[in-house]
């Protein structure tokens, strides 16, 4: 199986069993540009709650609108949805891939602040036409991985 994500270096590996703390930048330095944060959580729940506060900050909106695959587990939406985020659902066409005429319909009531692409149990979709209806809306992109 072929992976999208880094393979550490046998390097990083030995250091990693040698050392007691590696560097706080080892694990997202392969993601990371100079002077970027990162870190890793271990829930999709916690990452979408912090992708959407960071966007509330940054739009200064009251409150943003986070669109959400209708398939999509609920029990991730928990700490969303005490964020108090606007949640939309839009819909998935039978191969899991967003319906873009559908969401271009949904967008007439109101654009996405952020946008969840899923990419789901490890077959990545073509995100080039999501990627650039996010654009135009001016949203933020994210891309997860569920059931990998």
């Amino acid at each position: 199986m072929l992976t999208h994500a880094p393979l550490p270096s046998w390097a990083a590996i030995g250091r990693a069993l040698l050392s007691r703390s590696p560097p706080s930048t080892l694990p997202t330095a392969p993601w990371s540009r100079e002077g970027d944060t990162g870190g890793w959580l271990a829930r999709t729940a916690w990452s979408m709650a912090i992708v959407a506060l960071w966007r509330q900050h940054h739009s200064g909106k009251q409150t943003i609108s986070v669109w959400i695959p209708a398939y999509f587990c609920n029990e991730s939406l928990n700490a969303l949805r005490r964020s108090g985020v606007r949640l939309v659902f839009y819909p998935v066409t039978d191969d899991l891939t967003p319906d873009l005429r559908a969401c271009k319909e949904l967008a007439i009531s109101g654009s996405p602040d952020v946008f969840l692409c899923v990419h789901y149990f490890g077959r990545p979709i073509p995100a080039s036409a999501v990627r650039d209806f996010c654009a135009n809306h001016k949203a933020w992109f994210i891309e997860d991985a569920a059931h990998v």
